[in-house]
């Protein structure tokens, strides 16, 4: 797997026996606040261009660890707009999660409705601005998402904090295990290439390379 990150990406870290930090968890804000254990493999830190991108398999219980609150592989990346809010965009199977964290976290998150039909047929958007919300959910990030979730195949939620993209995708396949009872070969290399690519294109599928934008306050 290093030499694998170190081929296609820039600045890799690479730990397999380490978790994300739980407090990267609670600042995105994307899972219940009564969680409690945080396990998790297959750390990855590296660049994509400009973009910083944290990558973690990740399993979240609840505080007793009988409840699993999340499974799947966990996002955070440099984003390359300035913003003050908080926005979550969430599938709309979610929107109940989504409600409860209006009242516990954030008085002001009010719903966002944008323009494009489909996205909000797909997707619920709260936001503390809902200004802020339309200059980050621009039309053409809002395709990418919906292009991306039916790539992944995956009910996929994003926060958008600080300046920072957080993603959460559910997945309950073990990612990225060694060859220890087969053959390292190209097979082999295509099994672990193959779900990396497919959730690190979250970079360029969402443009977030795009120097476009200043990141200068509104």
């Amino acid at each position: 797997m290093p030499e694998l990150l170190r081929y296609l990406f820039d600045d890799v870290e690479y730990i397999p026996r380490q978790r994300i930090a739980k407090s990267v968890l609670e600042k995105s804000m994307l899972l219940p606040d009564r969680m409690m254990i945080v396990e998790g493999e297959d750390f990855m830190r590296f660049k994509i261009g400009d973009t910083r991108i944290m990558f973690c398999e990740t399993t979240v219980l609840s505080s007793r660890g009988e409840d699993v609150l999340f499974n799947g592989v966990f996002i955070s990346a440099s984003f390359n707009k300035y913003f003050t809010a908080k926005t979550f965009v969430c599938p709309e199977k979610s929107k109940s999660f989504f409600r409860n964290l209006k009242r516990r976290i954030l008085d002001n998150l009010c719903p966002v409705k944008l323009e494009d039909v489909e996205f909000n047929k797909e997707f619920f958007v709260l936001s503390s601005d809902q200004v802020e919300a339309r200059y980050i959910l621009t039309p053409s990030l809002m395709l990418r998402i919906m292009n991306y979730r039916r790539k992944i195949k995956k009910g996929i939620s994003f926060s958008f904090v600080d300046d920072r993209l957080y993603c959460a995708i559910p997945n309950y396949i073990n990612l990225f295990e060694p060859a220890l009872f087969e053959h390292f070969d190209f097979e082999f290399i295509k099994r672990n290439y193959l779900p990396l690519k497919l959730y690190t294109d979250l970079v360029e599928d969402l443009n977030l390379n795009n120097q476009i934008w200043s990141k200068q306050p509104l």
